[in-house]
């Protein structure tokens, strides 16, 4: 999921995330990449796609890890993170354990 944030930041989408850091922040490239920051794109379903339909991850290890919620009403399951600027949580090690998120909207 850190990975999908990082790459979502440095497309079009992440563009408003991208400029809140360079802009707002003023954080600099190397700031941005040593910390891992990214972005979590607007869409419903974004994340979950990328991770059980292209990468295959098993559907109910991404909802324990608390990344999908299964949906109320109907079947299927939608991003936690959406439209938010992301930052990795790591443990002493150096691996993500978590994230915390930051709107971008008022």
């Amino acid at each position: 999921a850190a990975s999908f944030y990082q790459h979502a930041l440095r497309q079009s989408q992440g563009q408003r995330a991208m400029q809140y850091l360079l802009s707002d922040r003023q954080f600099n490239e190397v700031t941005i990449q040593q910390f891992g920051l990214g972005y979590a794109p607007a869409g419903w379903e974004t994340l979950h796609r990328y991770l059980v339909e292209d990468k295959h991850y098993p559907v109910h290890l991404v909802e324990k890890a608390g990344l999908i919620k299964p949906r109320k009403e109907g079947a299927g399951y939608y991003d936690v993170f959406r439209d938010r600027l992301m930052i990795p949580i790591r443990d002493i090690q150096g691996r993500v354990i978590g994230f915390g998120g930051r709107t971008l909207t008022d």
